[in-house]
């Protein structure tokens, strides 16, 4: 008499068996917890994933304000503080070449200031030039990585979870518990505490009984 209905359970991740609660010819109840497996090794994987689903929820916050980032903050106080070392460096020189007209100051005076101003003159175009650059990673291609970053570690954090919740291996329905069909014609292990399992190998195959037997 053929099965009503056969679902083959696998090992939802890469883990060790920790307990078997249901074996082979066993009938079991809807929703019974049939084994659990260790889930040590995926924990460590969803710490690390969580971590990092962190660390770009923070880049992608920052790049929301991105205008009043402490990034920009920097950027545009360098840019202050070189104009004001520009004004301050022009104000001495013209001070200085009235002083060198009068006789006062000697030639060097002026040339050295005059240096100094060119110098500051060009670190003033230098930090204008690095806002414009540290702006723009607010928006555009640099944007549109971090989404796309935070929308992969958001769906590896998802699929962790889930993976995660199935610790604990249920029966989808009533029935017998049979042994799985090896996809290669080998032979199905003895499911024991202690077996390494790897995500996707079956372990168990509940058989719904067919109409009619009274199950």
């Amino acid at each position: 008499m053929q099965a009503a209905a056969q679902t083959l359970l696998a090992a939802p991740f890469d883990g060790v068996v920790r307990e078997v609660m249901a074996h082979e010819g066993q009938l079991v109840e809807m929703g019974q917890v049939l084994m659990t497996l260790d889930s040590s090794q995926i924990e460590v994987q969803i710490r690390r994933a969580q971590a990092e689903l962190l660390k770009v929820l923070r880049e992608a916050q920052q790049l929301q304000d991105w205008e009043n980032s402490p990034e920009v903050a920097r950027a545009r106080r360098t840019v202050s503080n070189a104009r004001h070392a520009v004004a301050t460096t022009q104000a001495h020189l013209r001070d200085t070449l009235a002083l060198f007209k009068r006789g006062i100051v000697a030639r060097m005076e002026v040339d050295t200031l005059t240096q100094q101003a060119y110098i500051h003159g060009q670190d003033f175009i230098a930090a204008e030039e690095e806002l414009k650059i540290v702006l723009a990673r607010g928006q555009g291609e640099d944007r549109k990585i971090v989404e796309m970053e935070l929308a992969n570690a958001r769906l590896r954090y998802r699929e962790l979870a889930e993976k995660y919740a199935q610790q604990e291996i249920k029966a989808p329905f009533q029935g017998f518990i049979v042994r799985p069909v090896q996809a290669d014609g080998g032979k199905a292990r003895v499911l024991q505490p202690g077996l390494q399992v790897s995500q996707g190998v079956p372990l168990l195959n509940p058989e719904r009984p067919p109409v009619g037997t009274g199950l």
